[in-house]
């Protein structure tokens, strides 16, 4: 699998170290997200119902108002961004992208 450029993983670090209740926030919404996206996860509901879908929608939402709050502390806190900047960001699977990295990454912290 190809190195992804979303953020330095030294950022993860600081992070951590800086405020660790926005770290402990984004392992447990990335961590909802990347357990979605494993087949095991998703082989398990032969029907998905419109509640289940906003749910997800809702899952989506929070992902993106961490990630902003992410970048928003960092630019606040130590004068830089978080991420890089990201090709096609709006897209949902981008952002799943991004947390499924963040989640394996600041997992193994």
């Amino acid at each position: 699998m190809e190195r992804h450029t979303y953020y330095p993983v030294e950022n993860l670090i600081t992070l951590k170290a800086e405020n660790n209740a926005l770290f402990s926030q984004m392992l447990a919404v990335t961590g909802r997200v990347y357990r979605l996206c494993q087949p095991a996860e998703t082989a398990i509901a032969a029907a998905v119902t419109f509640m289940d879908v906003a749910e997800y929608l809702d899952l989506l939402d929070s992902l993106a108002e961490l990630l902003h709050g992410i970048n928003q502390f960092f630019k606040k806190q130590l004068g830089r961004p978080f991420f890089n900047r990201i090709p096609d960001y709006n897209q949902w699977r981008v952002k799943i992208a991004v947390a499924a990295a963040l989640f394996q990454e600041a997992s193994a912290l």
